[in-house]
């Protein structure tokens, strides 16, 4: 077994030092970039999800000015009471609600044998 020499050794930890931080700012990246991913997912699903109510509420052929100025409208309208926004959010529950009902009447087979 050779003996290595200080000089040796001490290259040899800075070397594994090197790789140690290396590996470390890899995961942060990596940490990182799938944070960016998450959030780019999250807010993708939003859109998709109002993008779902606007049809849901019947207003899928409408023109977006017309849809901005619906909500603007209601904005208006509610402002910031707590009770108002919770009696629309019960009415857009209802609303789907009756509407998930109803679609699921339509696809289950009638007249069963």
């Amino acid at each position: 077994m050779t003996r290595r020499t200080l000089e040796e050794r001490i290259a040899s930890a800075a070397r594994d030092l090197g790789q140690l931080e290396a590996r470390r700012l890899f995961k942060d990246l990596t940490r990182g970039a799938r944070a960016k991913t998450k959030a780019r997912r999250l807010e993708l699903r939003r859109r998709f999800e109002l993008g779902g109510a606007v049809v849901a509420a019947g207003c899928g052929d409408w023109l977006v000015p017309e849809i901005v100025g619906l909500l603007l409208d209601g904005v208006e309208r509610i402002g910031d009471s707590p009770t108002q926004r919770l009696g629309m959010k019960q009415r857009g529950e209802l609303h789907l609600s009756r509407r998930t009902s109803q679609r699921q009447k339509r696809i289950q087979p009638t007249g069963e044998s």
